[in-house]
């Protein structure tokens, strides 16, 4: 396993993250997450200092790969309410498919690292900041309403899905149910209210 340092600590997140995503930060412990990848104590500890560091990196991981899923999602559609609709549609998709990264957002493992953000493209602002750009663009396409304000319909567009994404994570909430087969109209509801009057009467293109 030394020999293969990375696929160790690949492991180790592989196993971190299901265990974090079963128990929550509190009740995971080092013996279980080692267990589950396969390594020894001190083969973890060579790689991560204490099980907060560890939370940090698995979330970067998860955090990269959503990044990544969104990027391509929006590039895949040419025109301004297409990206909207993939890159909302692709963020509660991979929510829904990914426990760890909703755990971020909810639970305590957000209270683990309550007050540290993320940089760079894993930032919340720089999420905003590319589904502005994106509102931006289709106001000046005609697509999106011409009064639309981007960046406060930003603001409030990624806020409604973290509490989409939350509902998942909640156990709790079993009367609201967000599954893959919800995902569509739940992006089309969003979207719908920045689209011009004329359009929100079409029938949106599926999303992929």
């Amino acid at each position: 396993m030394q020999a293969n340092p990375n696929g160790s600590r690949d492991r180790i997140l592989d196993a971190a993250a299901r265990t974090f995503a079963t128990y929550g930060y509190r009740k995971a412990t080092f013996e279980e997450i080692a267990a589950g990848a396969g390594v020894s104590r001190t083969l973890l500890y060579h790689h991560f200092d204490h099980k907060l560091d560890l939370l940090r990196a698995v979330r970067d991981r998860a955090l990269g790969e959503w990044a990544d899923a969104v990027e391509r999602a929006a590039e895949q559609r040419p025109t301004a309410r297409g990206a909207l609709e993939a890159i909302v549609g692709e963020s509660l998709r991979f929510a829904s498919d990914h426990p760890i990264f909703r755990a971020f957002l909810s639970g305590d493992s957000r209270l683990a690292l309550e007050g540290e953000h993320p940089t760079g493209r894993f930032s919340r602002e720089a999420w905003r900041e590319q589904t502005a750009e994106i509102l931006q663009q289709g106001v000046s396409t005609g697509e999106f309403a011409a009064d639309l304000d981007p960046n406060r319909a930003a603001a409030v567009l990624c806020a409604m899905q973290l509490g989409l994404i939350e509902h998942m994570h909640d156990d709790g909430h079993a009367a609201v149910v967000i599954g893959p087969e919800h995902i569509g109209t739940a992006s089309r509801v969003l979207v719908g209210g920045v689209v011009c009057p004329l359009d929100a009467l079409a029938e949106p293109a599926a999303i992929a």
